[in-house]
């Protein structure tokens, strides 16, 4: 499945809106009949793999590649500074290019580049 930096957006700032420490957001469904979820849950595995965010994938057989439902607890340090980065005038269109370019892999390169946005440019 492609990766899409704006479901990934979309689902960041969902959680952060929805996680109190009182609610979870949880979702479910079956991923070989249902795309939109099987979109969200694709990027929602992501936010857990990479420890954007924390919470659990429950898997029932026969619902799909995917995770049949997921719980969100909250995002992590590391969840708050991606969304933080994405939501960067100065950062996003930096981002976008990384991100279509490289895909998942380039996560690991936002906080290199949220520093070098904040350095002043070399002459």
């Amino acid at each position: 499945m492609k990766f899409e930096p704006e479901v990934l957006k979309n689902l960041l700032e969902t959680i952060e809106s929805v996680c109190d420490g009182s609610k979870t957001y949880s979702i479910e469904g079956n991923s070989s009949e249902d795309r939109e979820y099987a979109r969200q849950a694709h990027h929602l595995k992501i936010l857990l793999d990479r420890n954007f965010a924390e919470g659990e994938a429950i898997m029932l057989l026969g619902r799909g590649v995917y995770p049949s439902g997921f719980d969100i607890y909250h995002l992590t340090f590391e969840g708050h500074q991606l969304l933080d980065s994405m939501r960067s005038e100065k950062l996003a269109p930096r981002m976008k290019k990384l991100l279509a370019e490289v895909g998942v892999e380039g996560l690991k390169q936002i906080p290199a580049l949220a520093i070098q946005a904040l350095l002043p440019p070399s002459s």
